[in-house]
């Protein structure tokens, strides 16, 4: 590995960004926002994963992996965030190589954390009743540990065999250099194939819950617990925690296979080209930033899809009841009665 004292020495290749201070503003504050969301986010996802009874002790330790890898990508934006605001590199050269296998480890352990994540629920629909058994914590702590042990290995590799500078366009240290060979295995490893399998697992999980789909009827009801009044009540159990499950993922895999293009068609389009900085300042900005706001983006998926997870985090920002029903999930014991004699069961 090779880094410079000043890694905002230019190459005559490199792109050159922009000077004028609205410019610079401009991407400044972008990435001081991918921070926030990236460290907020996910320290956020994290607390409220524990108290979601619906997800699994496998799921648990799935997600808060996929979130702790997340929270790591904030340690690039910390490191872009000054150098952006004062215009030059001010850290030891160390730090650049730490910047840089920081973001190959982290973002490569949220990819493959998608895949885990994506079979985890595949496990659970396909084989309901045997899941816990199939997909007991420990082996989900083997798998995340396996991934954990393997990304930290290929980020090393790849740190100690290139050059790791400061690109100033895309705010960044990345590798510089890198042949064709190298850019289509890692495009492969961490792009192609992983948004293969995830949408091959997808598709099976989208059939058999269309299956279930057919079977179900009207939303069944469940008796809860007493009012205030001490009335009887009942909740309506959700319409499908298959459903939800499914478009949860599939948001989760659009997001990844969107954010990460731009810069998967960078890198091959550099290796192709032999430049590693062949584009434009604002598509070279775009092409980093763009992925990294993956890492904030699966808190909001949660929690517009999964109302548990949406109501433990309103429980955990503004101290609200998580269990407590919404109004319109109430409906009076009367109401269920005459239902029943005028249309009972069977």
């Amino acid at each position: 590995m090779a880094t410079t004292d000043a890694p905002t020495t230019l190459a005559p290749d490199e792109c050159v960004p922009s000077e004028h201070s609205f410019h610079r503003a401009l991407r400044a504050t972008y990435i001081g926002l991918d921070f926030l969301l990236t460290l907020l986010g996910n320290v956020l996802t994290i607390v409220v994963t524990r108290k979601v009874e619906e997800f699994s002790d496998s799921t648990k330790v799935i997600i808060t992996s996929l979130a702790v890898a997340d929270l790591g990508v904030a340690f690039v934006a910390a490191t872009s965030l000054p150098v952006e605001i004062l215009g030059k590199w001010i850290f030891p050269e160390w730090v650049c190589a730490a910047s840089f296998i920081t973001f190959y480890i982290f973002t490569t352990v949220s990819v493959m954390m998608v895949i885990v994540m994506t079979f985890d629920r595949l496990v659970a629909i396909v084989r309901p009743l045997r899941y816990a058994l199939i997909l007991p914590k420990h082996r989900s702590v083997i798998a995340v540990v396996i991934v954990w042990l393997a990304c930290t290995g290929g980020g090393m590799y790849t740190t100690f065999t290139n050059n790791i500078v400061y690109n100033r366009c895309s705010a960044v240290c990345m590798t510089t250099g890198r042949n064709i060979v190298a850019s289509i295995v890692s495009v492969l490893l961490f792009y192609v194939i992983p948004l293969a399998l995830i949408m091959m697992m997808n598709v099976k999980i989208l059939l058999i819950a269309r299956q279930h789909a057919r079977h179900i009827g009207r939303p069944a009801v469940t008796i809860t617990s007493t009012d205030d009044a001490g009335q009887p009540t009942i909740l309506r159990r959700p319409r499908s925690v298959k459903g939800k499950a499914v478009g949860v993922i599939s948001l989760v895999t659009v997001a990844f296979a969107v954010s990460w293009s731009v810069y998967q068609a960078k890198l091959l389009h550099g290796s192709v080209s032999g430049s590693s900085d062949a584009f434009d300042e604002w598509l070279e900005f775009s092409a980093i930033w763009l992925g990294l706001t993956n890492s904030w983006w699966n808190v909001i998926i949660y929690s517009v899809m999964n109302r548990s997870f949406r109501r433990h985090t309103r429980s955990v920002l503004f101290g609200c009841c998580p269990r407590c029903p919404r109004p319109s999930e109430i409906i009076p014991i009367e109401t269920v009665s005459v239902n029943l004699r005028s249309n009972p069961p069977g």
